[in-house]
């Protein structure tokens, strides 16, 4: 498959330099061909600037880095129970303000001082938080633009809205807290015009705060038209936040809207409630007050309301336009604003629903009433609080810093290499934009590389794991395992008790240990032991808190019955024996088989350092053991890598708090092909949504599913710098990666489709023949005899899944001669051309007839017979065109069918027996007299490769049982027909 495919890819470098050159990302490996004049453009060992950077990373020296950059994982959750902390109360207060505004009477509040003062404690608490944060803000911005530090645009827009909203909410403090110390001052100004305007400067400012949520939500969203603006030195594409912010003036008609209507609303209460006779005290505090509501404060109010709510669902529409467009883009690109963006909707989106909630309480609970007045107009009391909060925490989040050393190097280090040749040469050019002698370059140095080619074989290598000696003719073998990295003997290791199960295939200088996962009741019960196991014994301290613990469960498994030394034993052997040291060791596992080779890795690290070179793949795994075996593990192996897939379940769980913390390093993949390498900790936890959980996430056959988009993705809008031409150089020079591609659907006229057509097309084309595939009849489920309107109906739907498996054979076949598909794509598709001319009927009992008496396929494709000779027409004798001319258009038609069937060789008899058949069967004769259908449905069977069902993305892949087998056996036409099994359900993991 190597070969062939370097035959049909071998023209694609010039291709993949070109696309380089414009992306501005040289290749990263020479052996392209066609890179040359890329590589000269882009020196591998570049001069170093002034300052030491020109790569595409930030350099905290130079730039000016926002917190949000560099925040961890701890202060991410702290912020976001914070929010949830700050609604919570929020809505305490709500409920509060409601029931007094039920249980009192509106003489009440003109007795008591009760809600003045609460209101003024209130506010004097989120005015001076207010004011001192902005202060703080203020300082840092302007040490940061003393210092000379460049400011990009979007952090400069991200810092500037930012601070824009914490001073809008200072001076709705500041109307919050004025009102009511008047109020204490003067205890009957109640109806005073400074209550109803402080009001008006309140909404004001909350109408400009939501006019900016407006403006952030769509900041994120790609930009087209003129909303693109080109901004020198921002990574990715442009975005609507690079655009000026005059731009953005229709949301200022909207919010023209809304103030009009708050500048009406608070004129009418000012004339209709303010003016009212209020007596000296004490008599005003006895006095009956008439606050009744008219129809325009009615009218207002609602619309007011209407209004509000017309806030939250624009931002929902305008945020998750910015959602759909981002998750189409990517990932690594696009970094900053999709982070940004579900940041911006864990703080945004509930505030603005809460707004509406609370003005529609507050005013219409009670309407008409004093107490209603009193309490909306002397200030919103929750509102307040929960704007005011989620002002500071937004700030916090983009207030210039200086980030620490680790938060320096995590911007380098997510960086990775597509195939495994060209690690080396990626790691030098990972640290060429620093100094050479630095800390920076040397700490970045000593860092491992994630390699896709690595992840993609160590996974086909786990499925190996659960198949073999279990699942007869599976894909994964074990023998196409041992060809990728040219391996020569095997043992198998299963420790029946425990249900342990693990490979160990060796050479001269690699060896690949690989454990199975969960598959038997054995493995669940070991992974439901949570509690945890002092290992190894004798290192730390318990109450400490440094001695080494990890769960019981998979401490047994890796220990019983003495399965660690021998495996320990044989691996040591094989080491000993090599002639070269150090030995390349690759320990891979999925779920249960991820924390053994966790545990196993840690052993041979330990036990045979120096001597060998132990890299670690998981896929799904959970966490093994607590934060100071976390801390031992990742100096004894540097290089381990957890595959997350989307929302596993398994990984995402499992914490318990405090006791376990995952070692190694993360990579974030799902089915939409992004590709996250070693996440920075808050997007860990960001991207998460909160509880979401999948079972589905956690098969190994998700896995390959969505390391499949991560390489079908790299021909699309999602790609990667770079990333086609690293998935072209993995196909061409990477040795074994074939097996893989074909375990994944990816075959040599899918990889053509791919190429030519992009990923899009080829899941079109999947689906299109999925659909295809449900819409045909099953044997037995419409009965031996129907209706006509029901046999007219099932015809037709055969009909269109035939056409639907007909247009995907041809879209595949037809993308085989273009472009640098070469001579083997010509080849094929004459191949695939010939067929159409030899499907005819064999002998003069037709094949209808042959049909019904279930004659093999291979009989109805013979050789073509010797056209019938037409005898010439006699002198006189009026032609078959002029009798037809003159026949009925029905009749016309009647003969032109026992014309055709006449040359298929179908009798009358065979009509009628056919007339009187079950619908299936009426089918598939109706089939056989329409040859192009037939040998379309050959010719899709024949692109079909035979492998376990895959997820429904990858579109068909087919069993054993399933057309491919079927068409090579000698199998009458209904059961190639009927019989369309997509393959074995089981999945296993």
């Amino acid at each position: 498959m190597q070969n062939g495919l370097q035959k049909g890819y071998a023209s694609a470098g010039a291709g993949a330099a070109v696309h380089s050159l414009r992306s501005g990302d040289a290749p990263a490996d020479g052996d392209l061909q066609g890179a040359a004049a890329a590589e000269q453009l882009n020196d591998p060992h570049p001069q170093l600037s002034a300052h030491g950077s020109l790569s595409l990373h930030y350099d905290p020296a130079t730039d000016v880095v926002l917190r949000y950059d560099v925040l961890s994982s701890r202060a991410v959750k702290v912020l976001i129970a914070l929010v949830w902390l700050v609604i919570l109360l929020g809505v305490a207060l709500l409920v509060g303000a409601v029931y007094l505004q039920e249980s009192e009477d509106s003489s009440w509040f003109f007795t008591h001082n009760a809600l003045p003062i609460t209101n003024l404690a209130c506010a004097s608490l989120c005015t001076a938080a207010l004011l001192g944060y902005g202060l703080f803000f203020l300082h840092r911005v302007l040490r940061v633009n003393a210092s000379g530090k460049r400011w990009s645009h979007r952090r400069r827009r991200l810092a500037t809205l930012a601070g824009a909203e914490l001073a809008l909410q200072l001076f709705s403090a500041l109307f919050f807290l004025a009102p009511n110390a008047y109020l204490l001052t003067d205890e009957c100004g109640w109806f005073s015009s400074l209550i109803a305007w402080s009001a008006f400067v309140r909404w004001t400012c909350w109408n400009s705060t939501f006019c900016l949520y407006l403006v952030e939500a769509h900041s994120s969203h790609p930009a087209q038209g003129r909303w693109r603006v080109e901004r020198p030195g921002e990574r990715g594409a442009p975005f609507v936040g690079d655009a000026p912010l005059w731009r953005h003036w229709k949301k200022a008609l909207y919010w023209c809207l809304v103030e009009g209507n708050y500048a009406a609303l608070s004129a009418v209460v000012e004339t209709k409630v303010g003016r009212q006779q209020v007596p000296p005290p004490p008599a005003c505090h006895t006095t009956p007050y008439d606050c009744n509501a008219s129809g325009a404060i009615i009218a207002l109010a609602s619309t007011q309301f209407s209004l509000n709510l017309g806030y939250f669902l624009i931002y929902a529409f305008l945020i998750s336009r910015s959602f759909y467009h981002l998750l189409r883009l990517p990932y690594e690109q696009n970094r900053q604003a999709n982070f940004v963006v579900r940041l911006q909707l864990r703080l945004r989106g509930l505030i603005l629903l809460f707004f509406a909630l609370s003005v529609c309480l507050y005013t219409f609970v009670g309407a008409g009433s004093c107490r209603s007045y009193l309490l909306t107009w002397l200030g919103l009391l929750p509102v307040q609080l929960v704007t005011g909060l989620v002002a500071i925490i937004n700030c916090f989040v983009m207030t210039p810093t200086r980030p620490d050393h680790a938060a320096i190097l995590q911007e380098w280090l997510q960086e990775f290499a597509w195939t495994e040749a060209e690690v080396p040469r990626r790691r030098r050019r990972r640290a060429s934009s620093l100094p050479p002698e630095s800390k920076k370059a040397v700490a970045i140095n000593r860092e491992p590389m994630f390699c896709v080619e690595t992840a993609l074989k160590l996974a086909f290598w786990s499925f190996v794991c659960y198949d073999h000696m279990e699942v007869p003719g599976s894909i994964y073998a074990l023998e196409a395992a041992m060809q990728m990295y040219r391996l020569q003997h095997s043992e198998l290791l299963w420790e029946r008790a425990n249900d342990v199960k693990c490979i160990v295939a060796w050479s001269d200088d690699t060896v690949v240990v690989a454990f199975r996962g969960t598959a038997s009741l054995a493995n669940v019960k070991a992974d439901l032991q949570v509690w945890r196991a002092r290992w190894p014994s004798g290192v730390g301290r318990p109450l400490l808190g440094t001695a080494p613990m990890i769960h019981w469960g998979f401490h047994r498994s890796w220990t019983a019955a003495g399965f660690d030394q021998r495996l320990l034993s044989m691996v040591k052997g094989i080491v000993d024996k090599a002639p070269a040291k150090p030995v390349k060791v690759l320990v891979t596992g999925h779920s249960l088989g991820g924390a053994l080779a966790t545990l196993c890795a840690q052993e041979l690290a330990t036990q045979l350092a120096g001597a060998v070179q132990v890299q670690v793949y998981c896929f799904g795994a959970p966490r093994t053991g607590n934060h100071a075996h976390a801390r031992m593990y990742n100096k004894a192996v540097r290089q381990t890598w957890h595959v997350v897939n989307n929302e596993d379940v398994v990984v995402k769980n499992g914490k318990f708090i405090v006791l376990y913390k995952r070692a190694g390093h993360r990579v974030l993949i799902n089915s939409l092909g992004d590709l996250v390498v070693r996440p920075t900790h808050a997007e860990t936890v960001i991207r998460t949504l909160p509880g979401a959980n999948s079972i589905r996430d956690h098969l190994m056959t998700s896995y390959i599913a969505s390391l499949a988009a991560v390489l079908g993705s790299q021909f699309s809008s999602k790609s990667f710098a770079g990333g086609r031409e690293g998935v072209l150089r993995l196909i061409r020079k990477s040795s074994g990666v074939g097996f893989v591609l074909e375990a994944m659907g990816f075959g040599h006229d899918t990889l053509a489709l791919l190429q030519h057509r992009g990923w899009d097309a080829l899941l079109e084309a999947r689906r299109q023949a999925r659909r295809a595939r449900l819409r045909l009849p099953w044997p037995g489920k419409a009965g031996v005899a129907g209706s006509q309107g029901a046999m007219s109906a099932a015809s037709s739907q055969q009909q269109a899944a035939l056409q639907a498996e007909a247009g995907v054979a041809e879209l595949e076949a037809g993308t085989l001669g273009q472009g640098e598909a070469g001579l083997l794509e010509q080849q094929q598709q004459q191949q695939e051309q010939q067929p159409l001319e030899a499907v005819v009927v064999p002998d003069d009992r037709g094949a209808v007839a042959m049909a019904a008496a279930g004659a093999p396929l291979d009989q109805l494709v013979a050789a073509s017979p010797a056209e019938q000779q037409q005898e010439p027409e006699q002198p006189g004798q009026r032609s078959t065109a002029q009798q037809n001319a003159n026949m009925p258009p029905q009749q016309q038609q009647q003969q032109q069918q026992q014309q055709q069937h006449v040359q298929q060789g179908i009798q009358p008899a065979q009509l009628q027996q056919n007339s009187q058949a079950p619908p299936q069967l009426q089918q598939l004769r109706a089939l056989v007299v329409q040859p192009s259908a037939v040998q379309r449905l050959l010719r899709r069977a024949s692109t079909l490769g035979s492998g376990r069902r895959m997820p429904p993305e990858l579109g068909p892949c087919p069993s054993a049982r399933g057309p491919l087998a079927i068409r090579d056996a000698a199998t009458p036409l209904d059961a190639l027909v009927l019989q369309v099994d997509e393959g074995s359900t089981q999945d296993r993991g």
